[in-house]
């Protein structure tokens, strides 16, 4: 028999070769070796690039580096929550067979362009700077909407796409620190 744990959807494998039959969480009686079942998670999964060592999906520090209208580099940390369709299980192991191809040929591809697109149209610092709400939201709705269009085809819900963590080269931070302080110096007087 094969066990399908909770949370996932099992797809039924002849030979190796996908058949179309999905399997509810469960115990199911299957003929040993020509028939197999893969299991596909179908909770919520997010797909992380962090600046930060090992929180993503790589180990190493993985943020997306865009620039700005300005020509500066920043590192833009990006979480992209999505989940399978479960009755659509078998056609996601027939394309991609498994999450981490999955995510490494289509989430992570896109989501870099389109950020690094998105950015490039917006100033360093200013009103509607990379680092301000508005251009937060900027990046996330040019994020979801490419991800949303890529996803349409494809037996996968695209969730949320959050705008984590904004990193301004050091210098520029610097000076947008010295400026703020110099503002509370003039209230204060």
């Amino acid at each position: 028999y094969r066990q399908v744990p909770e949370g996932h959807a099992g797809v039924e494998k002849n030979w190796g070769a996908v058949t179309g039959n999905t399997l509810d969480p469960g115990a199911h009686w299957k003929v040993p070796v020509m028939t197999t079942v893969q299991a596909v998670e179908i909770r919520p999964r997010t797909y992380t690039m962090s600046a930060t060592q090992g929180e993503g999906a790589r180990s190493r520090a993985d943020a997306i580096t865009v620039k700005t209208v300005n020509g500066s580099s920043v590192d833009v940390d990006t979480t992209v929550r999505y989940r399978i369709n479960p009755p659509e299980a078998d056609s996601f192991v027939e394309d991609w067979n498994q999450e981490r191809q999955m995510e490494q040929r289509l989430i992570r591809p896109t989501i870099r362009t389109v950020l690094r697109d998105e950015a490039s149209s917006l100033q360093t610092t200013g009103t509607d700077a990379i680092y301000t709400q508005a251009g937060r939201a900027a990046l996330e709705d040019a994020a979801l909407g490419a991800l949303r269009e890529e996803f349409r085809d494809e037996p996968i819900t695209l969730e949320a796409v959050q705008i984590r963590n904004i990193d301004l080269p050091d210098r520029i931070d610097q000076t947008l620190d010295e400026k703020e302080q110099a503002k509370q110096q003039v209230q204060v007087e």
